[in-house]
């Protein structure tokens, strides 16, 4: 039982990783996903990439089979991340582990939005159509009185 909770533990967080590609350049992300995917013998992973986007296909035994889609801007910079699921309790299990990140400090704004601090002026959005079950997340740039009036405006 020691053992399976040990693994367990070490595969949770390579599922959790989401916003921590936002602002980084294609060529950093593809490395990153690559370290840490590509290598791992019980982890079928595939990256496609095309002028703006990079997409991470996980699949295999013991992870969350989910396709993660990094989108870049003009200047080369990652500022959105998009994950999609085919199970509600892996697309729930995937977003609670972002919103638990306390750096971020996630705020519930409706049904399906989350806005994180200021200072890290990153947003989530959920999305469900049919089987398939998404959040992406997306770099904003609200001034302060904006953001400062979304937050009054949902609570």
């Amino acid at each position: 039982m020691f053992r399976f909770i040990i693994l367990i533990s070490l595969l949770l967080p390579a599922t959790g990783f989401s916003q921590l590609y936002i602002n980084k350049t294609k060529s950093q992300v593809k490395q990153e996903l690559n370290k840490r995917f590509l290598k791992k013998d019980s982890i079928s992973a595939s990256i496609t990439e095309t002028d703006s986007t990079l997409l991470l296909k996980i699949r295999g035994a013991g992870v969350t089979e989910a396709d993660h889609i990094y989108g870049f801007d003009r200047s080369g910079k990652c500022s959105t991340e998009k994950i999609v699921t085919w199970c509600d309790s892996c697309h729930e299990k995937l977003l609670q582990q972002l919103l638990a990140d306390k750096k971020y400090n996630w705020k519930k704004i409706n049904m399906n939005q989350y806005v994180s601090d200021f200072s890290e002026s990153l947003f989530i959005e959920v999305q469900v159509m049919d089987d398939v079950y998404s959040f992406t997340i997306l770099k904003f740039s609200l001034n302060k009185k904006m953001y400062d009036f979304l937050l009054e405006k949902n609570n």
